[in-house]
């Protein structure tokens, strides 16, 4: 396990950082884990505190968006590594390249100056996403990688640059193959999948939790034989059949929307609780074209929302409450044949405070057919949401599906 640290030198408590939680996530795959994150005024003084502490031999720095900041900074590093500064063509040609992308050619001289140059010996982490530029350097046995302060640069350095410098700084596996599980935390599938840990193929296996959803990261090297690793990764997935949803590192949102598209099926969406979480994360991946797979979309917290929604049994709901099985089932049937759409999605839902839990009906079907499930969901109401909504999300995959999660396991579809 190698564990690193995170430095963020123009902390801000009030606004949230996207890049810890981002680091945390994707470094899984390769057996990394924070260790310390460390937020801070900027200061030459702060962060030599922070460095002659740390025990991490691996150590992120998110730059600040401050030009002056990052040469302090750099000029810093030169003095405690004995080297100086020299303009680095390729972070030159990423700024030039994001001033052509975002259609300008203001940039001002001596900020462009300043971002060019980068501690000799150092390697580039360039991207051409933004104007600030990241770069790694290695002292004796320590390795720091300063990252620029866009979530999206990060993304590019992360999936574009990192695997090959840690695949030789660290000799982290060089191929990998993602499975996506649904209702496990990492320990239960540990428990489950111990047999394959330790294998005679060196083969490593990864965990990353993301709500309910956790990605499997199964790394292996260029050179694996691919017949036995097409029969271990096959052999994982039998033992988490009933909760694997998919065979790629993809947010679970877009595997249901691509699985619609290539069924042609049109969604009926009805949510309460969530007020909307599932329909906005449809919509976030649907590129503008929401409107291709879902048909009809309500939100319904009280009987009044119901005026519209013709067929439905009032004196059903009023008896049972909006939140029950039978109330449900009843608007559920209801949507799916007056909306006209293939199938139907919906969650009725209600947060106790006291207990701080939610207690969810799902409904996922079709005309021949409509399934409900009961869901008791634990947690603050503030996830409550996206916890529910992803459960909607998971049971209309397995819906789609046809309850057969397997997916045929071959390297060239992967």
């Amino acid at each position: 396990m190698i564990n690193y640290a995170y430095l963020d030198i123009d902390y801000d408590p009030v606004f949230s950082d996207p890049i810890p939680e981002y680091l945390s996530y994707n470094l899984a795959k390769y057996g990394m884990s924070l260790d310390i994150f460390s937020g801070m005024a900027f200061s030459l003084d702060n962060v030599k505190n922070f460095l002659s502490i740390c025990p991490d031999n691996l150590v992120f720095v998110k730059l600040s968006t401050s030009f002056d900041k990052n040469e302090q900074l750099k000029k810093y590093l030169c003095e405690c590594f004995n080297t100086f500064l020299t303009k680095n063509t390729a972070n030159k040609f990423a700024i030039e390249s994001y001033l052509r992308l975002c259609q300008s050619d203001i940039a001002n001289a001596q900020d462009f100056e300043k971002e060019s140059l980068i501690p000799d010996g150092a390697e580039p982490l360039n991207s051409d996403m933004g104007f600030v530029q990241g770069y790694m350097l290695n002292y004796k046995n320590y390795n720091f990688c300063f990252l620029p302060p866009k979530i999206e640069q990060v993304k590019d350095i992360v999936c574009n640059r990192l695997p090959s410098i840690f695949a030789r700084l660290y000799k982290t596996p060089t191929e990998f193959i993602y499975l996506k599980t649904f209702g496990l935390n990492r320990e239960q599938i540990m428990q489950q999948i111990k047999p394959f840990v330790n294998n005679s193929l060196g083969v490593s296996i990864n965990i990353a939790e993301k709500y309910t959803d956790a990605l499997i990261s199964i790394g292996y090297d260029i050179h694996a034989s691919e017949s036995e690793v097409n029969n271990f990764v096959s052999q994982i997935c039998e033992t988490l059949r009933k909760h694997l949803y998919a065979t790629e590192d993809s947010d679970i949102f877009t595997i249901a929307l691509d699985m619609m598209r290539l069924t042609g099926k049109k969604l009926a969406l009805v949510e309460s609780l969530t007020i909307g979480k599932c329909f906005g994360e449809f919509a976030k991946v649907s590129n503008g074209k929401i409107n291709d797979s879902i048909g009809y979309f309500k939100i319904i917290n009280n009987i009044s929302d119901l005026i519209d929604c013709k067929g439905v049994d009032r004196d059903i709901v009023s008896t049972k409450g909006l939140c029950s099985v039978d109330s449900t089932y009843e608007i559920s049937t209801a949507v799916i044949n007056e909306a006209g759409c293939d199938l139907v999605l919906s969650s009725l839902a209600e947060y106790n405070e006291t207990s701080e839990q939610a207690i969810a009906y799902l409904a996922v079907g079709d005309q021949d057919g409509i399934h409900i499930y009961k869901q008791t969901i634990k947690g603050d109401k503030s996830v409550i949401g996206k916890l529910v909504a992803h459960n909607m999300c998971f049971y209309l995959i397995r819906k789609l599906k046809q309850n057969d999660l397997i997916f045929d396991q071959t390297l060239a579809n992967m």
